[in-house]
C-alpha cells in the first residue's frame, strides 16, 4: 500500500480499482531489491480514504492504518511517522529516512531601504584600518623623534616641521590610505620602510573589502517571515496546514515529555479550526502555499526539502525542525512473515529464529552499506531541476584580517630593526667608516 509522497513515491497509474501501476520513488527501489532477496511479488494500492491514518475518538483508524487492520494489505510500503498509537496496533519492520516536522513556505526577498548604502561600511575592516593608521601615524612620529637620520634632527630647513609635529605624520598617514599625494616623503628609512609597508597593508584590506562589498551587495536577502513552530503558533498573520491523516499533530499532542510541543499543538490546533483548508496530500498542501504567501505547510522535513530542490525559486524550508525520529514501512502484528523482513532487529520479534538471523541481517545490510543512501541520490539527481544559488553572506571578520595584523607586526619588527641599524651606524658605523676613509685617503695621499 502506498501514498504518493517525494521522494518516496514519485509517480504512478492509477487503475478503476486503485490499484498503482507504473509505479517509481525510492519505496518502490527497495521493495524491489526486498522481492528480489526474498522471492516474493507484490502489488501497490492506494488508500481507501486517501489518508496515512490516524486515531479517532471513537477508536476506529483512518487510512492506511485502516487498511492494514482490514487486511486490505499485508504491508504499508509508505514511510511513516513512528506514533504510541501505531504502534500499539502495528509493528513498524524497517528504518528507512529520518523523521522531522519542518515547515515550508513560499520564498520571500528583503526590499532595500533607504541606508542600505551605509550597510557597506562593516565595522571589522573599517576598525582595523582605523587601527592599524593609528599606529602606523604614532609610531612613525616617534622614529622622526628617535632616528638621527630624519629630517627634524638633521635639521633640514622647510622640511623638519613635518617630522617634528604628529598631526603631520597623522596627515600623511591619513593620505597614504586614501591614495592621496604626500605633502612630504620621510627621510628616516625605519620611517620610509614602515611607510610602505602600511601602503602595502591598506592595498590587501581594500581589496578584501571591495570583494566584501561586492559580495554584500549581490547576495540574496532572503528573509524567513517565520523562524520557529513557537512564532507560527503565535502568528495572526500566517495559516498552518496540514496535510489529513498525517501524524504531525498528533506527535505534538502525545509529546507528554516536552510540554513546548503540547503548547504548540494547542496554539496551532486552534488556527486551523479557524481557517480550515482541506489538505489531502503533500502536493496538495504545497500548491496552498504557492497560492497564498501566508499559508504554511507542516510536514515531513525530507519531503519538504525534496520539492523545495525541485522549486528553489519559490519555496522555502525553514531550518528549524522538530526531531520525531525514522520513517519506517508497518506490517500487522499477526504477521509472521515480516519478522524476517525487519531491516533491524527488535526484541519484539522472534530472534532465535534461523531465518530471521539471516533475512534480518541481509536486509540490514541495505541501509549499512548505504543502498537507501544511493537510491534517494538516484531520485535526487533526477528530479532537482533548479539549482539553489543563494549566496550566503559571510562578512569580514577580525580572523580574516588577521593577515594584516601580521603584515604589521613583520612591518613592526622590519622597522625597529631598521631603526636600530640606523643608531648603530650613526654612533659607531660611521665614525668607524670616516676613521677608515680618512686612513686610506691619508695613505694614498703619501703615496
Amino acid at each position: 500500500m502506498e501514498l504518493k509522497e517525494m521522494p518516496y513515491i514519485i509517480d504512478y497509474n492509477v487503475t478503476v480499482e486503485g490499484e498503482l501501476v507504473n509505479a517509481t520513488g525510492m519505496m518502490v527501489d527497495i521493495l524491489d531489491l526486498m522481492a528480489k532477496k526474498f522471492v516474493f511479488r507484490y502489488r501497490l494500492w492506494t488508500p481507501s480514504d486517501g489518508h496515512y491514518g490516524i486515531l479517532l475518538e471513537n477508536g476506529s483508524w483512518t487510512g492506511l492504518i485502516k487498511d492494514l487492520l482490514n487486511k486490505r494489505i499485508d504491508i504499508i510500503g509508505s514511510c511513516l511517522s513512528r506514533t504510541a498509537n501505531r504502534s500499539s496496533v502495528a509493528k513498524y519492520i524497517g528504518q528507512i529516512d529520518i523523521d522531522q516536522i519542518a515547515m515550508l513556505l513560499s520564498s520571500s526577498t528583503a526590499k532595500g531601504t533607504v541606508f542600505d548604502i551605509l550597510k557597506v561600511f562593516q565595522p571589522v575592516p573599517l576598525i582595523t584600518l582605523a587601527g592599524i593608521s593609528l599606529l602606523t601615524s604614532i609610531l612613525a612620529f616617534v622614529f622622526n623623534r628617535v632616528s638621527p637620520y630624519s629630517s627634524r634632527n638633521r635639521k633640514i630647513p622647510s622640511l623638519e616641521v613635518y617630522d617634528s609635529r604628529y598631526p603631520d605624520n597623522i596627515s600623511m598617514i591619513m593620505k597614504a590610505g586614501l591614495s592621496q599625494n604626500l605633502a612630504f616623503f620621510p627621510r628616516a628609512p625605519c620611517t620610509r620602510l614602515l611607510l610602505i609597508s602600511y601602503l602595502l597593508m591598506v592595498f590587501f584590506l581594500f581589496m578584501a573589502w571591495k570583494a566584501d562589498v561586492t559580495a554584500f551587495l549581490t547576495r540574496n536577502k532572503v528573509q524567513y517571515a517565520i523562524n520557529s513552530f513557537e512564532e507560527l503558533a503565535a502568528s495572526k498573520t500566517f495559516n498552518p496546514l496540514v496535510v489529513q491523516g498525517n501524524a504531525v499533530l498528533g506527535f505534538l499532542k502525545d509529546a507528554i515529555m516536552n510540554p513546548t510541543y503540547l503548547k504548540l499543538y494547542e496554539e496551532i490546533n486552534a488556527r486551523i479550526k479557524q481557517n480550515p483548508i482541506t489538505i489531502r496530500s503533500t502536493d496538495e498542501g504545497v500548491q496552498q502555499v504557492l497560492k497564498n504567501p501566508y499559508n504554511v505547510l507542516l510536514g515531513s522535513y525530507p519531503v519538504l526539502r525534496f520539492i523545495r530542490q525541485m522549486r528553489c525559486k519559490e519555496l522555502v524550508v525553514i531550518p528549524s525542525t522538530i526531531d520525531h525520529g525514522q520513517k519506517t514501512m508497518m506490517v500487522r502484528k499477526d504477521s509472521e512473515w515480516a519478522e524476517n523482513m525487519d531491516v533491524f532487529r527488535s526484541f519484539q520479534f522472534r530472534i532465535n529464529s534461523p531465518t530471521f538471523l539471516v533475512m534480518s541481517s541481509s536486509l540490514r545490510k541495505l541501509k549499512e552499506t548505504g543502498v537507501v543512501s544511493r537510491i534517494r541520490g538516484k531520485w535526487s539527481n533526477r528530479m532537482h531541476t533548479c539549482m539553489d544559488d543563494d549566496k550566503i553572506y559571510q562578512p569580514l571578520t577580525l580572523r580574516g584580517c588577521s593577515a594584516v595584523f601580521v603584515m604589521f607586526v613583520a612591518a613592526l619588527g622590519m622597522s625597529f630593526g631598521a631603526l636600530i641599524c640606523e643608531i648603530i651606524w650613526h654612533y659607531y658605523g660611521q665614525p668607524l667608516w670616516i676613521y677608515i676613509w680618512t686612513l686610506i685617503h691619508h695613505a694614498a695621499s703619501t703615496k
